[in-house]
């Protein structure tokens, strides 16, 4: 019974780690991807369509990714030009999908509060207000939602691996069903919120 917990775990363990390696390499792409088609409508002077795509660039947060760092550089850029060039939309919205990138990728922790606090700064100064309190957001929605699905998906594991001990086999049948939904909800929840959400 020990020997097959440990194994159950292992492998529970090296899929989870493979998992891991297919969503960040996903998330790499998709960012990279994303900061082309920024640099190719920033060259044809698309600036509204350069943002959208620095944007979900940015946003597509994997640590210490160049795609990320070059996405919030382009933002920035662009709001500024737009500044000098008297054109206030554009900066407006440049800035604000840069706070938008910046409160996106936050998870359990915000990865960018400089940003979040640079971009409501010069939110607010053009439009004439106050910013807002230096409070992070709040972890909602997503984040949360990440969490819960993985601790599904774990008790899941668990409960499977603890039906070893029973005796009677109705019983053991009826907890292998529950712990088998428990694991695969959790994990289509957990791949939704990573690959959809």
């Amino acid at each position: 019974m020990k020997a097959f917990v440990l194994r159950t775990v292992a492998s529970a363990g090296a899929l989870g780690l493979i998992v891991y390696a297919l969503v960040t390499y996903h998330t790499l792409q998709r960012g990279e991807l994303s900061m082309r088609e920024s640099d190719r409508a920033f060259d044809a002077g698309q600036l509204e369509l350069a943002v959208q795509h620095a944007r979900r660039a940015a946003g597509d947060y994997v640590p210490g990714a160049e795609h990320v760092t070059r996405g919030y550089e382009r933002l920035r850029a662009i709001a500024r030009g737009a500044e000098r060039e008297q054109n206030v939309e554009l900066a407006r919205f440049a800035w604000r999908s840069l706070r938008s990138a910046a409160v996106d990728s936050a998870h359990l922790w915000v990865p960018h509060p400089e940003a979040l606090r640079e971009a409501d700064a010069e939110l607010a100064r053009l439009v004439g207000r106050e910013p807002p309190g230096g409070a992070a957001p709040r972890v909602e929605g997503r984040g949360i939602g990440l969490v819960a699905s993985a601790s599904v998906a774990c008790l899941g594991l668990l409960a499977w691996c603890g039906t070893g001990g029973l005796d009677e086999r109705r019983g053991r049948r009826a907890l292998l069903r529950v712990a088998a939904l428990s694991c695969l909800l959790g994990g289509v929840a957990w791949c939704f919120l990573v690959f959809v959400a």
